[in-house]
């Protein structure tokens, strides 16, 4: 039961992320080099974009872990 929920969360959080990240940058190819990068080519706008995303990720993974 613990396990379906941690996995449920995980995948929710990834979908979440994915679908917000497409949303800000049209070009496909870029946000997949944008997940291959390290994030020290990144500009600081785009670094603190990332931390958001990365927080927003966070917050959607516990609020799927309670909800389901």
């Amino acid at each position: 039961m613990l396990t379906d929920k941690i996995i449920i969360s995980i995948v929710v959080a990834i979908i979440f992320w994915v679908v917000s990240y497409m949303t800000m940058k049209n070009d496909f190819k870029k946000n997949i080099g944008f997940f291959m990068l390290s994030r020290k080519k990144l500009d600081q706008p785009e670094k603190i974009l990332s931390m958001i995303f990365s927080l927003i990720t966070i917050g959607a993974g516990i609020a799927a872990y309670f909800i389901f």
